[in-house]
Formats: structure tokens, sequence, C-alpha cells
């Protein structure tokens, strides 16, 4: 199935629902399954893409901060997607030695 927006054909004629997971679909190129739930995913995650292209990413804070501790490597592995983390919306940041 194609990826991007403007790459889903535009000639799809849907003919029902299955089990209310799938819709069932028809073009010149055949017979279309597409799996209602991951569809949907898709869409989220497409907008999530274009919200953090556009710097727009917004998070959501707890009510009470959530304190890790973290071993030697796994603060080494922190440090290198911290500001991935960032970008997604998480806000995470050193809190002593090893937290």
């Amino acid at each position: 199935m194609a990826g991007r927006r403007d790459e889903f054909p535009r000639d799809l004629r849907p003919l029902g629902q299955v089990q209310d997971s799938f819709i069932v679909a028809t073009n010149a190129e055949g017979l279309w399954l597409i799996d209602q739930h991951v569809a949907h995913e898709r869409v989220l995650f497409e907008r999530h893409l274009h919200l953090r292209r556009e710097r727009q990413v917004e998070g959501q804070r707890f009510l009470l901060p959530i304190v890790v501790e973290l071993k030697p490597q796994q603060q080494a592995a922190f440090q290198d997607i911290a500001e991935e983390l960032g970008a997604n919306g998480f806000e995470v940041e050193p809190f002593g030695q090893r937290t």
C-alpha cells in the first residue's frame, strides 16, 4: 500500500466492511483489504511527523515527575537520544548523578 496520502489511489471504491476491522475496496488494480486500525495509526503518525517538522509537538507533563535511575551505559544512550526525545514532546533532563 502506498505510504503517503498523495500516493494513495484516488479511484478506490469501498465495497464494505469485515468484522468492524477491515475496509474492502476495489479499483483498477484489484481488491484492497485495509486494516482500519493500522490506517488510523498511520494517520496519527503522519500528523505527528508534520507537527514535528513544524516544531509544534506538544508534550504533556506528569503531575509528579518520574525519577529513573540509569546505569552508565543507559546514561550514555540517553545522552545520544535526549534531543530526539525532546523533539517528540518528551521533557527529560538529568537530575543527579544517575537519574
